[in-house]
């Protein structure tokens, strides 16, 4: 049910004394708000000599109001006002209090006496924090594309789209932690839905944390004839990994969003968008894309991303995204994926990071250590830009790394330093056992 909104003034302190209701400097005050959407938003309700009671928004004010946010844990003030909320019942309190708007908590507010007003609970002050402002994005397919979405007073309503663009839209994808803003579409992009709207003419300069800190229109309920809703469509994280699969470069394909993992349908995942997977996951090439859940049906989502990539991206995250289809897909439609496996995997062993140490290359089901006479500035760099690690600031050719008994690549890598990946580089291979041999070495600057 929605309530007509009353706006605050600042108003007088209302110095009437209410006998001996003066609360004890050692007596704690507990509030909470209630009938919101989060305890960060709702009806203002203080204990006091035991009984829980509401407050006359008369001598009420915004300092006061941020205090309670803070008290409660629930960030700065974003409104106070009077009967915006279903009505209390008990004891109607005008505690006369008088806050900066700084302090922790009410008791550090200078106070006079309280008591119970005897007033009705039409004039309830009812209080909405900012940590109680979430947003969401709806009927996209996954949760980093859809329609823009506010939980304000405790209802998901939509923000209307006039002037919405794609710094805004960077703001939403920042605050859900999904990656750069790719698309702003608005109109019905994502479905018609008759409701009522939070705000409109929001304008962000692309570096705010959250929604909430861009100008707009006051947030309420509003309605409006023509839906023209604000969407979002972000890269999001993309974490991709192969499962079910007979090695670790075969497999269905599932996708990371949030701590969510999904799946994708076969019908939009295209051989662009498997070679970057392969290359993703350092897996060669693409062998095949078997359809039909091949590797048998996953849980969770099945998400809707339908990603455009080109084929020579490094990453998913590096592909842009079109909207969802409006085809349905099920876990009987599950993207399948197998890849070549030739890709040499590379780690840095016995260093004081993952970016740093001597060089061991993964080939026929074992790890191998390198030994090249000739290895060079060259080389390093397309190791550390095979790890993510950056640039190479240091090579080693160095005795530092005899001993230990194993299998060991003596080499003739020729590398311009410019490759993606060891593999690409010119060698002459061939492998020995050695107890005492010279290996190399790399320092990355790192990740």
């Amino acid at each position: 049910m929605l309530h007509t909104v009353v706006a605050l003034t600042m108003m007088q302190i209302w110095t009437s004394r209410f006998g001996d209701c003066q609360p004890e400097p050692s007596e704690s005050v507990k509030l909470r708000l209630v009938n919101g959407g989060s305890r960060c938003d709702g009806r203002l309700e203080i204990q006091y000599k035991g009984n829980w009671g509401t407050v006359n928004a008369r001598s009420w004010d915004m300092p006061k109001s941020n205090v309670v946010c803070r008290q409660l844990g629930c960030g700065a003030v974003h409104q106070a006002f009077a009967g915006g909320y279903e009505e209390g019942s008990g004891p109607v309190f005008t505690p006369n209090i008088q806050c900066g708007g700084s302090e922790a908590s009410l008791q550090e507010c200078k106070s006079e006496p309280w008591g119970d007003t005897g007033y009705s609970h039409s004039q309830d002050v009812g209080i909405v924090c900012k940590e109680s402002l979430k947003v969401r994005l709806e009927k996209g397919g996954s949760p980093c594309a859809g329609r823009v979405e506010v939980n304000y007073r405790g209802y998901w309503r939509p923000v209307y789209a006039s002037s919405w663009d794609l710094q805004d839209a960077t703001v939403v994808c920042r605050e859900l932690s999904c990656g750069a803003a790719l698309k702003a579409p608005h109109e019905y992009h994502f479905g018609k839905v008759f409701d009522y709207i939070i705000t409109y003419d929001v304008n962000c300069t692309g570096t705010e944390a959250a929604l909430r800190e861009c100008q707009s229109e006051e947030w309420d309920f509003y309605t409006h004839p023509e839906p023209n809703y604000a969407g979002v469509i972000c890269a999001g994280n993309s974490v991709a990994r192969l499962v079910d699969g007979d090695s670790r470069c075969s497999g269905r394909v599932e996708i990371q969003h949030g701590d969510q993992w999904g799946t994708l349908c076969d019908e939009y995942f295209s051989l662009e968008d498997a070679a970057v997977v392969c290359e993703q996951l350092q897996c060669g090439a693409v062998k095949a894309t078997p359809r039909d859940a091949y590797f048998g049906t996953g849980n969770g989502p099945v998400w809707k991303d339908n990603y455009i990539c080109l084929g020579n991206e490094s990453r998913l995250a590096d592909c842009q995204v079109s909207a969802w289809s409006r085809i349905s897909c099920s876990h009987g439609n599950d993207a399948s994926l197998i890849c070549t496996d030739e890709m040499w995997s590379v780690r840095l062993t016995e260093g004081e990071s993952r970016c740093d140490g001597q060089v061991e290359v993964y080939d026929n089901g074992r790890w191998s250590r390198i030994q090249d006479n000739f290895w060079t500035i060259n080389e390093a760099n397309v190791v550390c830009k095979q790890l993510r690690c950056g640039v190479a600031t240091s090579s080693y050719i160095a005795s530092g790394y005899r001993g230990k008994e194993g299998p060991v690549w003596v080499t003739d890598l020729q590398c311009e330093g410019s490759e993606s990946h060891l593999q690409n580089c010119s060698a002459s291979i061939f492998n020995r056992s050695f107890s005492d041999f010279i290996g190399v070495g790399v320092l990355c600057s790192g990740e």
